[in-house]
């Protein structure tokens, strides 16, 4: 069994409450769930699960069967197969449908999984008649919309159509979809076509469950950034020689071979695989020739199998084996098509060469290389990041809301006559993302066990003691379910409810009662509010996930009831009784209480002493997403300075008041947050230690260097700790960096007063008062 990320298990649970809410809606025969999801992030496991619990939670008076119909380009509708019968393990089936239901079969099996390849089920001649087997009619078998005809008869179909935007005729895709006419159809996607409005979910007749990349990057499923053409003009060496194609190949082959070094100092065995795109034009062959050339200079090629090749008539044996973290691949040359759903983590950089005028880059374009090999971030920043090297331009960057601004190619270079410094700089790995994690669980045993008087160390626990301590306590124990919910009250008394076969039994018995959906629903609601309710200060989500998990736990440990299936909803109104759910919400408090000292412990021990000497970098990348060039900034530390388009308004004025400064200022340096590569200063607000990232660095023309953050209103008033923090920074560091000798060190906080002037406080002391700012609020103007 894989463990699935947080954000994976709550998508899952979205995704089944989705379902439960359309599936039963009757005014429409057909409802559809879009799962967005950014590439990487592990659409395929999520899915798997999705049907795994539904084959195991939910009961509908029909059986069910699900289509899943795969990109089958390269084969990858195979390997989405062989994937899913990894998962599951033999239960429930998986078939390829061409294999299975093409030699006599007249319906889907139900209960199981057939996938399906998308091409052959879309595919049209220009009459508009099917065109492949699979669709055709034919005498001797069935073909896919008899089979699914005959199979709706006795069994609701749910289609998962896997990357879902590949349907490049949106009227073609939703004619198919009707002439299968599933129940439900999941659209699988990164950028899905199909749009979700307000009236079809308010209707019952659509949904729409959603991942954040940033929630996939936090959990380092994928790089934290792509940049686009780094370094390759160090590649340029004016010869008639450097042809485009050249210097990027060149950039891309001194690339990996840095990368592999990099993955050998962390540990690993990792050999980083460079694709590389070719045309889809004549221009395609003239480019292999170019490539094979060039790669052939550099000792790689076919025959000692570091090349291979995914050309349409042309590809290499075992293609998809070069996913695998043994292969000796280290180039793919490869078109579109191959590259679309192929999963190969160890794919890190990504060369596209095409005689065309330009190319939109995307999330979905350069998803390929998106992946970490390892599921993890590296100490190496290096390797936390993807790169396209290509010959295109201009470069264009397309729009992609759901997904981080994470492509990068606006590029800054550190303006000539600047030197480096180095300065002690504290980085702290989240190794907290502020969630009840499985380490709660002993805290959550303790407070319950203490409260019920449980002789918390026995090895078996004794069920019916248990439960009889518990009702002595008012705690209401039996396993009915609301009058609403089944026609008659079924009761088993907790004082007969033990090991025994007779009591087992009669629980069976019970437990196997149809649901009926709509109230048990609002049961579950209901529930799950009251947990969400108690996860103040913690991620909602995770954190309340992790208290179901609890209780499930405790209650078959402690009680003898196996949360599994249906009793999951006799737990929940056993907590959710009137004379129940105080005592439950008071001893989970209490249990958090006792929790967060030992987590706050853990934290600070991971992250006391992660310091480093931190050198001022020669040059830096954005997007055009996010920043904005100006070109009219002369002192700034780059020879072009990007903006962030959301800074705030304090900063944007600050940094047009140092442009005025050009008679004191040599130049300016923008800090960002959150990387190694930037200035970081550990301070702790109570117990939790955090890092400050001062807005920037000034260098004045005779020497100094201050370091200082703007702040405004209420940003000013809660900046004590980070204030006071700098304070003592700037004290240990005078006369200590590398490469500026006798350099003075100054810095603060910097805010604007009523009048718009700028102030700055330097005392050890800090305090703020926005009406009465007083001596220890500096004029800057008269120390800079």
């Amino acid at each position: 069994m894989i463990h699935l990320k947080g954000y994976q298990q709550t998508a899952v649970d979205q995704l089944i409450a989705e379902t439960k809410r359309l599936l039963p809606n009757t005014d429409f025969l057909e409802k559809t769930i879009v799962f967005q999801a950014p590439t990487g992030s592990g659409k395929t496991i999520t899915m798997a699960n999705y049907v795994r619990r539904m084959l195991g939670e939910i009961e509908y008076e029909d059986e069910f069967t699900f289509l899943w119909v795969s990109v089958g380009q390269g084969g990858l509708h195979t390997q989405s197969k062989r994937s899913l019968e990894n998962y599951f393990d033999g239960k429930p089936a998986v078939y390829l449908y061409e294999d299975e239901y093409m030699s006599g079969r007249d319906r889907l099996e139900p209960l199981s999984i057939a996938v399906v390849n998308w091409e052959k089920i879309r595919s049209q001649d220009k009459d508009g008649n099917w065109s492949n087997k699979v669709m055709k009619e034919a005498g001797d078998f069935s073909n896919l919309l008899e089979i699914v005809e005959k199979t709706r008869r006795t069994t609701q179909i749910i289609l998962i159509i896997d990357e879902s935007h590949l349907g490049k005729d949106a009227a073609r895709t939703q004619a198919l979809r009707k002439l299968i006419g599933a129940a439900i159809t999941i659209e699988v996607s990164a950028t899905p076509k199909f749009s979700v409005s307000l009236e079809d979910f308010q209707d019952g007749k659509a949904g729409k469950v959603s991942i954040k990349a940033a929630d996939v990057i936090a959990e380092q499923m994928i790089k934290k950034e792509v940049l686009i053409n780094p370094d390759t003009e160090d590649f340029d060496d004016k010869t008639e020689e450097s042809t485009s194609e050249r210097i990027v190949l060149e950039a891309a082959f001194a690339r990996r071979e840095t990368l592999e070094k990099a993955f050998y100092t962390e540990g690993s065995s990792i050999r980083p695989l460079v694709m590389i795109q070719m045309p889809d034009s004549d221009a395609g062959e003239a480019a292999r020739t170019l490539v094979e050339a060039f790669l052939k200079t550099k000792g790689k090629d076919y025959a000692n199998g570091t090349v291979a090749i995914g050309l349409s008539g042309d590809k290499s044996p075992d293609l998809l084996k070069i996913a695998s973290a043994g292969s000796k691949v280290e180039f793919l040359l490869f078109k579109t098509a191959f590259g679309t759903g192929w999963d190969c983590p160890r794919a890190h950089i990504l060369v596209m060469l095409r005689r065309i005028k330009s190319v939109s880059f995307s999330i979905q374009t350069i998803g390929r290389i998106l992946r970490t090999p390892q599921i993890k971030h590296y100490a190496n920043e290096e390797l936390n990041v993807g790169y396209v090297y290509t010959n295109i331009f201009p470069v264009k960057v397309q729009t992609e809301p759901h997904d981080p601004k994470i492509i990068k190619h606006l590029k800054s270079k550190r303006r000539d006559g600047i030197l480096p410094f180095k300065l002690p700089s504290y980085y702290q790995k989240r190794a907290d993302f502020g969630t009840l994690t499985t380490e709660f669980y002993p805290f959550f045993d303790a407070a319950f066990c203490e409260y019920f008087k449980f002789d918390a160390t026995a090895a078996v626990q004794n069920f019916v003691d248990n439960q009889q301590l518990a009702t002595k306590l008012n705690f209401d124990l039996q396993l009915i379910r609301n009058k609403t919910s089944i026609g008659e009250s079924g009761t088993i008394e907790a004082k007969n409810y033990d090991n025994s076969v007779a009591a087992q039994a009669a629980l069976d018995a019970e437990m196997t009662k149809r649901l009926v959906r709509k109230e048990d629903n609002m049961v579950e609601v209901q529930y799950l509010k009251m947990l969400r309710d108690l996860c103040t200060g913690y991620t909602v989500r995770d954190s309340s996930e992790t208290i179901v998990k609890a209780v499930n736990r405790f209650f078959n440990l402690y009680f003898g009831i196996d949360p599994k299936k249906e009793n999951a909803i006799y737990i929940q109104n056993i907590l959710l009784r009137d004379k129940n759910e105080t005592t439950f919400r008071t001893l989970v408090k209490k249990a958090i209480e006792q929790y967060e000292p030992e987590r706050k412990k853990k934290v600070l021990a991971k992250n006391r002493n992660d310091w480093y000497d931190l050198e001022t970098v020669e040059n830096d990348v954005f997007s055009s997403e996010t920043h904005v060039e100006m070109p009219d900034f002369k002192l700034n530390y780059f020879d072009k300075y990007y903006q962030a388009k959301d800074g705030s308004s304090v900063e944007k004025d600050f940094e047009r008041w140092l442009e005025n400064r050009s008679e004191s200022v040599a130049y300016w340096y923008k800090n960002g947050v959150s990387k190694r590569s930037y200035l970081g200063i550990q301070y702790f607000a109570g117990t939790d230690c955090r890092t400050f990232y001062p807005d920037y660095l000034i260098k004045l023309t005779n020497g100094t260097v201050w370091i200082v953050d703007t702040k405004k209103g209420s940003t000013a008033k809660d900046a004590t700790e980070r204030a006071e923090c700098l304070q003592k920074w700037l004290v240990e560091q005078q006369g200590k960096v590398e490469n500026t000798e006798g350099v003075i060190f100054e810095g603060g906080i910097v805010v604007p007063d009523s009048e718009g002037i700028w102030r700055v406080n330097r005392q050890a002391d800090y305090q703020y008062n926005a009406k009465l700012l007083g001596d220890s609020w500096e004029f800057l103007n008269e120390l800079i």
